[in-house]
Parts: C-alpha cells; sequence; structure tokens
C-alpha cells in the first residue's frame, strides 16, 4: 500500500509542476498575441515609409559590433575620443554594455584609456533596464585596473561607522532567511555586502542617527479567559496608550533638530514612492489645520516637485478661467469662478475687461501683454507665495510662442495637457525637501528623515513581478520569448531558476534602496520603520529588527549609543543631534515658543563651495498706456 501511495504522490508532483508551467506560460498568451500584432503593423509602416524606429538602434549596433566591426564604427562615427569615462556605471543595461565593450577593447589597443566608475550597491535601477551585475563580474586582468574608493567625504563620523556595520550585517541576516540560500545563491548577497567593498574611512566629524523600529505583536493564546483578561485590561488602558503614527514621530523629530538650529531647507524626507510623499502633505496640511492657533504651533512647509505643479495655484487658475472666458463669452461658469477669486474691489474692473476683450476676439494687445495683464488687474503680483508658479506659467508662455501662433484656444488645450505635470522648481521654495529614494540618487542633505523604511523585500500580490524568459523545455520551447508574473507557483515549474533568480535580484535591488537612502544625509540620519499591516515577514523591517538587535552598538561606536527595547518598539540612537554646518550665533540665544536659535553659515574649508542664500523674488506688473489693435487688413503680392 505504501509503495502505492508513493507512486500516486509522485504522480500528483509531476503533474502539479506540468499544470503550473501551463498555466504561467498561458497565463499572458493573449497579450503576447496582440503585441505581436502591433509589432508586425509597425514593421510594415516602416517598410513602406523608409523609416527606421530609434529604438531599434542599440540593437542594429549590437550586431555591428558583435561582428568585430568596432574598427569600421569608429572610422564610420568620424571622431575619436582619447579618453572616455562612464559614470553611474551600475545602472548600464547588459544591451549598452555589449555595444561598449567591444569599442572599449578597440580603444585601448590604440593607447587610449577608458574609465567606468560605480557602486554596485547603489545599483537601484533594474525596473529600467539597469543592470549591476555588469560592474560586479568586471575583474582584474592585463588590461583592467579595480581601485576602490574607501574615504567617505560626505557624512559624519558616527553615521559613517553606522552604516559599515549594519550592511553587513544586514545582508548576512538576509541572505540567512532567504530560502535561495540553500540553493548556493545567498552568497551573492553577501559577497556584494563584504565588510572590504562596504566599509568606509569617515573624513567628517559628527553625525546622529536614530533608529525606531516598531515591533510585530507577539502572538498569544486565544482560550476564553486570555480574551477576556485581554479585554479587560485594554478597557483600562483605554486612552492611555495611543496607536503608533509614523507621521507623528517624523513631526516631533523634525522640531526636535530645528530647536536645535538646523533651519528647514537643511532637512529632506525620503520615501519610497509618490503615494507615501502625498500621504505626508495630506498629513501636514490637517495638522496645520487643526493646531494653526496653537501659542507654539511652528508651520513645516514640504517642498516636491509634486506637490507644487502649477495646477496647484489659485493664480494659475484664474488666470486660464479668465482664459476660456475670453475665448468662449458664452462660458458663463469661468467668469463666475474669476469673479469669485479677485479681489473685491477689482470685480467691476475685471468684469469690463473680460466682456470687452472677448467682444474684441482678444487682438487688442499681444499674448504674452494679455497674461501680464490679467496678472496686474487679478492683483495676482500681491498674493503671497505665487511669485514662483506666475514665473513659470510666464516661462510656459514663451515656451509657447516659439513653436505656436498666438492662439488662445490652442494654448488652452497645452494647458490641460501639462499644467499637472510642470512643477515649480523645489529649489525656489524654502522648506522640508520631500523626494523618492531614486530621485534622491547622487544629491545629500543635512538632515534625512526616513518615515517609511518598511517595503517589501520582495514583491506580493499585484506587485510581482513580470519577467521575460525563454522556456528550454519542450512543448514550451516552441515559443522564443514569454512573459511570466513570477508566483509562488513558479518553484514548483520550468521556471524555477528564472524565480530564484528574481527574489534574489529583488532582495538585492531592495537592499541597495536602503543603502541609497542612508547614504544621503550628512549630519542628522533619523529611521523609522513602521509594522505593515500585510506582508510584515516579506518587508525589510524584520532583517532590520534582527540586525540593529544582534549588533554590540558600544562596542562599534565610540561615544553615547542608546538602545532601547520594549514590547512595542525598538529604539537606537547614537550621539545627539548635530548642528555642524548650522552654527548657532549666540549660546544664549532663546528657544521660547518653539522659536529656533538663529543660524548662519559655517565658514567652509572648501575654497570652491558657494554658499548660496535663497532669496524670495517678488513679482511686479505696471499699467501701460500704450495700445495695440490686430490688423485685419490683408496684404496683396502680386508676382510677375
Amino acid at each position: 500500500m505504501s509503495n502505492h501511495l508513493e507512486q500516486l504522490l509522485t504522480t500528483i508532483d509531476n503533474a502539479n509542476f506540468t499544470i503550473n508551467s501551463c498555466d504561467l506560460s498561458l497565463q499572458h498568451f493573449n497579450e503576447l498575441r496582440l503585441l505581436d500584432a502591433i509589432s508586425a503593423s509597425v514593421q510594415e509602416l516602416n517598410t513602406e515609409n523608409d523609416t527606421f524606429l530609434l529604438a531599434y538602434t542599440p540593437i542594429l549596433f549590437a550586431e555591428m559590433v558583435g561582428k568585430s566591426e568596432a574598427s569600421f564604427v569608429f572610422e564610420r562615427a568620424g571622431t575619436q575620443f582619447n579618453h572616455v569615462m562612464i559614470d553611474e556605471f551600475q545602472d548600464t543595461s547588459e544591451l549598452q554594455w555589449t555595444n561598449l565593450r567591444n569599442l572599449f577593447v578597440e580603444n585601448i589597443a590604440h593607447g587610449n584609456s577608458c574609465m567606468l566608475v560605480g557602486d554596485v550597491k547603489q545599483g537601484i535601477y533594474r525596473w529600467r533596464g539597469g543592470d549591476w551585475s555588469g560592474l560586479a563580474n568586471i575583474k582584474d586582468d592585463a588590461i583592467t585596473d579595480i581601485q576602490t574608493l574607501d574615504s567617505n567625504f560626505r557624512s559624519g563620523e558616527k553615521i559613517v561607522n553606522f552604516n559599515n556595520a549594519i550592511f553587513v550585517k544586514m545582508a548576512q541576516v538576509i541572505a540567512e532567511a532567504s530560502e535561495e540560500d540553500a540553493a548556493g545563491e545567498g552568497g551573492v548577497l553577501t559577497s556584494l555586502y563584504a565588510e572590504d567593498l562596504v566599509k568606509q574611512n569617515p573624513v567628517r566629524e559628527g553625525g546622529f542617527v536614530r533608529v525606531l523600529i516598531e515591533k510585530k505583536p507577539e502572538k498569544t493564546t486565544s482560550s476564553a479567559k486570555n480574551k477576556a483578561v485581554a479585554t479587560e485590561a485594554s478597557e483600562e488602558n483605554e486612552g492611555e496608550t495611543a496607536e503608533f503614527s509614523p507621521e507623528d514621530d517624523l513631526r516631533e523629530q523634525i522640531m526636535r533638530l530645528y530647536r536645535a538650529g538646523v533651519p528647514f531647507d537643511k532637512m529632506g524626507i525620503l520615501v519610497r514612492n509618490n503615494k507615501d510623499s502625498g500621504k505626508l502633505i495630506e498629513y501636514f496640511a490637517e495638522y496645520e489645520k487643526e493646531h494653526a492657533n496653537d501659542e507654539d504651533f511652528v508651520r513645516i512647509e514640504l517642498v516636491s516637485d509634486e506637490a507644487y505643479v502649477l495646477s496647484a495655484s489659485r493664480g494659475v487658475q484664474l488666470i486660464v478661467k479668465a482664459l476660456q472666458y475670453v475665448h468662449n463669452r458664452t462660458d458663463e461658469v469661468a467668469l463666475n469662478y474669476v469673479l469669485k477669486h479677485c479681489p473685491e474691489e477689482a470685480k467691476d474692473k475685471v468684469h469690463g475687461l473680460l466682456v470687452e476683450w472677448s467682444k474684441q476676439s482678444y487682438q487688442m494687445l499681444p499674448f504674452y501683454d494679455l497674461i501680464q495683464q490679467l496678472i496686474h488687474y487679478l492683483e495676482l503680483d500681491k498674493q503671497p507665495g505665487e511669485a514662483s508658479y506666475l514665473y513659470s506659467l510666464l516661462d510656459m508662455v514663451v515656451a509657447f510662442l516659439d513653436d505656436n501662433v498666438p492662439d488662445i484656444g490652442r494654448f488652452l488645450q497645452v494647458c490641460e495637457e501639462s499644467l499637472g505635470k510642470k512643477s515649480v522648481p523645489a529649489s525656489v521654495v524654502k522648506g522640508v525637501r520631500i523626494l523618492t529614494i531614486h530621485k534622491s540618487k547622487g544629491l545629500d542633505f543635512h538632515s534625512v528623515f526616513i518615515p517609511y523604511c518598511n517595503w517589501e523585500l520582495v514583491s506580493s500580490g499585484q506587485k510581482q513581478s513580470m519577467i521575460w524568459t525563454s522556456p528550454q523545455e519542450v512543448p514550451f520551447n516552441e515559443i522564443p520569448l514569454l512573459p511570466v508574473k513570477l508566483s509562488a507557483a513558479a518553484e514548483n515549474s520550468i521556471y524555477k531558476d528564472e524565480y530564484l533568480q528574481e527574489l534574489r535580484n529583488q532582495r538585492i535591488e531592495n537592499l541597495n534602496l536602503l543603502y541609497v537612502a542612508f547614504t544621503r544625509a550628512r549630519q542628522n540620519l533619523v529611521i523609522c520603520a513602521p509594522k505593515l499591516p500585510r506582508n510584515y515577514d516579506k518587508s525589510i523591517v524584520p532583517a532590520l529588527q534582527k540586525t540593529i538587535t544582534q549588533l554590540g552598538w558600544t562596542d562599534l561606536i565610540d561615544g553615547d549609543v542608546r538602545l532601547e527595547e520594549d514590547d512595542t518598539q525598538i529604539l537606537l540612537e547614537i550621539a545627539q543631534p548635530s548642528t555642524a554646518e548650522c552654527i548657532v550665533a549666540t549660546q544664549t540665544t532663546s528657544l521660547e515658543k518653539g522659536k529656533p536659535a538663529k543660524v548662519v553659515n559655517e565658514k567652509t574649508k572648501n575654497p570652491f563651495k558657494i554658499n548660496a542664500i535663497t532669496e524670495r523674488v517678488n513679482l511686479e506688473t505696471s499699467n501701460h498706456d500704450v495700445k495695440f489693435r490686430q490688423s485685419q487688413v490683408r496684404a496683396c503680392i502680386m508676382l510677375r
């Protein structure tokens, strides 16, 4: 009987393997057929019009260079570069490196040099083709010399030592917890984060690190007695404890540094995606609405490209509505909107001008002057905070007139398409900068806050990765390329190797995101890792928590180190908040009512560094008596 059962189980396993392979292969087969039909149509149009898509250029170039015709390419290019350098090489795609490698070898053969600069630990653009393995696989040989830069000129000593310790250990923790380690691939992660590759020597002094981790509640027995006790205890403690809020903690830490003497414009908040950015902007707006009248209230201005789009400006919206009425005088909704939001004393004047301009078909003055007159009569130049938006709108008008005739209808179409995308440069607004980790690449801030340090190490649910793969087994290899969404079922299918490799790459990329975020800070690094309501075990929080608790911080870092843990959270603080680069004007400056000490820029040791001072720009307009009228006379030209 046992033999029959064993054979049955083997048959079931084999059947599941085949079923999973078929399901994954056919899951997006209809979409693949549609893409194939679209590709055939595009190719037919290109052939008919004798055109070639630029997207295919790298592929054609790879075919040419791959045939050892690099010297021919150099000859046809007509340009010879003696020295070539590629920065951020870890973000180079496999195809790009294939195209460049033979050209580099050809260039070196002529006695010239090529330099590649990159850091595998900062490879975070895999989603758009970046492949860090190209840099990781480069080895020392007869024509290659690898040099490691081990000095950190950006961050303070405490931050550098913190990063030196945490990433080596965290890579080991993730590798041990991952299933791929049993397959012998966990060593890839630990090799990328080996101590000799991570460790840097700090050049700057100072630094402050704060890590707050919200712990996952421990599972308890669910007996009726325990439930009754828990209910009674919760009723007794009701109102004494509140649910943890990463937004509240962020605001408190921002104010902590602000009161210590760090200006808002030296702070940066890093988030995983724009959704988190919007959540924070909404939170601070609601908090200001509720506490604006508090005696000790201090407004925290958040600055982000997403938050300062032109469509968010009331002044810009007023101008657009005014143009809509001038273009179409039956649009009473637009007229009422303008009259409702324009100054009370200017309503009659504005109403009369809009009616007059609409009757004249807006031919009474040039288009650019029309916008300026709207700004003047609506008194938008007197509205605080509108200058940056209005200048951006005027720049948009100039760009429009460069490529188009001055037509209001066409301009309104452009506004409808682009006002929600075009934004005021964040650099012209003073405040706490908020941006995604990807956009922070290459930047740094005096003080960095990471309020949602809890993203997933591996994707799950609707976020599961889609990869393009070439099946090797019959009959699946009848189709040369298939899109496959990798789920847990892929582990028991012909796509097992691709599945395990994708898991490894996701873990590496998400640890790289953490590395990029942690290395943006110059003096203060504040991290908050709230627990996720779902998929907690797949997030980065458990690995971060285990790493923080297992490392002996007092042995690793000299000075003031505080590690506290209770049933709900873990808190690590290294040193005290740093105001380096922000010298307090006087030691006795009062901080009453939440006001910070006056700060001035520290004299820099770098003679080429300029301490820029942001000046507020005011927009002023003036009325003029110059009359302009579009001529309706048509010119007739006779040719003989």
